[in-house]
This record gives structure tokens, C-alpha cells and sequence, in this order.
């Protein structure tokens, strides 16, 4: 309700929302407003509409529909891959739709579709769609950080409002989904600067050195991780030039 505080004129405007939203209590309430409006909605808050139930439907054919109405809201059960119920209190069952769906032992059939549904497929745009599309290609990192995947979802969902973005200026001519990621991820390599290496030298010795067994000798030093096992110490070969533990060095020096 706060968010349609800013619309004036409501007879200009069909609202669409997801299950998240939908309840016969705000499409009643929207209605008294004024506001057009059509939702997929939880069984539990049809208002106790006399649907038949998910397990029910499901064992008709695909395409089959059932509905009822109080005068104001519309619900309507219809079986696609499962059961849906969509609730409008604007649009109602006709005329009947006819879209294609696969079916068990047939290639592709014409089924029919209540027009509500049919609105709500081409009017929604806004969480379902986004929903969908986070889901395509999610980041997947191993983390144990609790944050991690706040973090990653916060960017994934800016990439796909940028690519939703891309979408409404370039029109449906443009390049797809996978290769706007893959245009942003080739446009963040190119501005990335060349690392400049810090700290000391990577090359190892020469052999000849560092398997002569002469004067091998560790010394103190700034803190730095060991050549052989990566742990941090304070200790390194003066002749090698390598940071090294007491224990790793003989291991080291030996072939």
C-alpha cells in the first residue's frame, strides 16, 4: 500500500505482485482504492475460497482449471508443471487462451489457460523476473563467513538490474544474459592495472648454491612466510636469500 501512495490516477495502472504479496484482504482493499490489480497467491490466503486442493488438480490433465469468485476477487487453480492459483480482482477466466506445453507421451499440445493468468505472465516484470534470473547464474564460493552470501547475491542482483537496464534501452536485439556478464567481466580486466609484485624475489636459487651445504646460516628477519611449508616466520638463509624455519631449511638445502 505505501508503494502505490505515489500514483495518482489508478484506473491507469494494473498492479501485478507474487505470492510474497497477494491475500484477498489487499486485493479487497485495493479494490475499495480503486486499483487494479492480479497475483499468483498461497492457498492460505485465498480467504477460504472452496478451490479444490494442489493434489487434487494435479491428477487432472495438464490444462485443467477450476475457479471461483465472491463478486470482487477472482481465484482460479489451473495445472501447468504444477499446480498455480492466481487472484485478480480486474481480470476474469475468457476468453480462454490456448498455449503449448509439453505433455507426458506427447511432443507439444495446445492446453488452455484462464485469460487472468495469461495477463499475469505478460504483465509481470518486476520480482518473478528477477527471481529468475539471479537463479541462472548465482555465484558459488565455499566460504564459512555468514556475510558471504548476502555479499554475493547484493552483486548478483546488481548486474541483473543492469542487464534489465540494457534490456529497456537496447531492446531485445541485444546481446543475451551470459554474454553481458561475460562483456562486464572482460571490460573489469582491461581497466585492472598490472600488479606490481611487492616484496622480495621469486626465483629460486641456483642448485649449484643451494645444495652446496656451505654456510647455509638463518638469520633474523622481518616477518614473511617460509619458502616450504608457507607459515609465517622471522628467520631467513643469508646465503639464499629465502625465509625459511629451522626445520624447513634442512629440507631445503637437502635434494
Amino acid at each position: 500500500m505505501s508503494m502505490l501512495q505515489p500514483v495518482e490516477s489508478p484506473d491507469h495502472h494494473v498492479v501485478f505482485f507474487d505470492n510474497f504479496f497477494t491475500s484477498h484482504g489487499l486485493l479487497t482493499e485495493l479494490t475499495a482504492k480503486g486499483f487494479r490489480a492480479c497475483g499468483t497467491v498461497r492457498d492460505n490466503r485465498t480467504g477460504k475460497c472452496p478451490l479444490p486442493s494442489k493434489k487434487e488438480v494435479e491428477k487432472k490433465e495438464r490444462g485443467y482449471f477450476d475457479y471461483k469468485s465472491d463478486g470482487t476477487v477472482l481465484c482460479v487453480k489451473w495445472n501447468d508443471n504444477s499446480s498455480v492459483t492466481v487472484a485478480s480482482n480486474y481480470y476474469g477466466v475468457n476468453p480462454i487462451h490456448k498455449v503449448e506445453r509439453r505433455v507426458r507421451k506427447e511432443n507439444k499440445k495446445a492446453v488452455e489457460q484462464p485469460h487472468l493468468i495469461h495477463m499475469y505472465n505478460k504483465g509481470m516484470g518486476g520480482v518473478d523476473v528477477c527471481d529468475r534470473m539471479l537463479s541462472s547464474y548465482r555465484p558459488r564460493l565455499r566460504s564459512k563467513k555468514w556475510w558471504w552470501n548476502i555479499f554475493s547475491n547484493m552483486l548478483n542482483l546488481t548486474v541483473v538490474a543492469a542487464f534489465r537496464f540494457y534490456q529497456y534501452i537496447g531492446g531485445s536485439a541485444g546481446m543475451s544474459h551470459i554474454m553481458f556478464r561475460r562483456e562486464i567481466a572482460r571490460a573489469m580486466v582491461k581497466v585492472q592495472e598490472h600488479r606490481k609484485r611487492l616484496g622480495g624475489p621469486s626465483v629460486q636459487p641456483a642448485k649449484a648454491v643451494r645444495y652446496d651445504g656451505v654456510n647455509h646460516i638463518l638469520d633474523s628477519c622481518t616477518q614473511g612466510r617460509c619458502c616450504l611449508c608457507m607459515k609465517n616466520t622471522r628467520l631467513q638463509c643469508t646465503k639464499c636469500g629465502k625465509r625459511l624455519h629451522k626445520v624447513c631449511s634442512e629440507a631445503y638445502h637437502q635434494k
